[in-house]
Formats: structure tokens, sequence, C-alpha cells
């Protein structure tokens, strides 16, 4: 996976110029991936699509789940203490924190305020995820 997220700014004498910009990409890098449910069979199905974006994107899996037999069945070696990965991937079925600074604030609706950034439903789902399957969840999610 790699995209690019671009931030100007307009001036009225020089017109929009570049601010800040960040080009994701996890390849070769630690991703934490928080497998959160109570079904063990949605949490290997979760971990099997986790493997496979990794497969793809080259990134090294940190997975956790409550479940320690299928903790068990991928290498923990990429956990080293101390050491922060890129990204935190959050799979479940997991309401939006009011207290999370990604949020929706309705009184700003559609609107993005640079370092607030509150444009979209939920950082962990790009569409409401009440009326969705175990499948299109971690396909939202993870970009499948």
């Amino acid at each position: 996976m790699d995209f690019e997220i671009l931030i100007y700014r307009y001036d009225s004498d020089i017109g929009l110029s570049l601010i800040w910009s960040h080009r994701y990409n996890d390849r070769g890098k630690l991703v934490n991936f928080e497998i959160t449910t109570n079904d063990e069979d949605e949490a290997k199905f979760w971990m099997s699509k986790v493997l496979q974006y990794s497969k793809t994107s080259g990134c090294k899996p940190i997975i956790k789940s409550k479940f320690d037999n299928l903790n068990k069945l991928t290498p923990n070696f990429f956990n080293i203490d101390g050491v922060e990965p890129y990204k935190t991937y959050k799979i479940g079925r997991l309401p939006k924190s009011s207290t999370d600074w990604k949020t929706v604030d309705d009184r700003f609706q559609g609107v993005i305020h640079f370092g607030n950034w509150k444009s979209i439903w939920s950082y962990e789902h790009p569409r409401s995820w009440n009326e969705l399957n175990s499948s299109q969840i971690v396909d939202d999610i993870l970009g499948l």
C-alpha cells in the first residue's frame, strides 16, 4: 500500500504552497494489528486477511488478539520491546472514540482542519460498520 497526503496553504501573494506531505509506505516496517472480537473463528479469518495484507505490502506484522492459541500461529519475532510500530490497525467492531482527535465534530462536518483532521466518520472504518459482515469490515480497514 502506497499513498501520499499533501497539505497546501493558500497565500494571496504567492498562491498555493505545500506546507506538509507524507507518503505512506509500510514495506519493511513493523505494523501492529490488534484484532478485537469474542468469536475465535472470526479472529482466525481476520488473521488470515492480515497475513494476506502483510504479504502484499511487505510489512512485518505484529498480530495481537485475545486468543493465545491464534497468537502463537504467527511468528512474533518482530515484537521487540522499545520499538514503536510504523502503524497500528485496530480490526473489530469498534465505536468511534469521542475523545480521539481523528473523529467527527458535527460543527465542522466536511471541513478538514490542519492538525485536527475532522473529516471522516471513523479512522478505523471508512464506512459505518454496523451493516457490514466480517469480511467487509476487515477489507475496509486494510484496504483489500
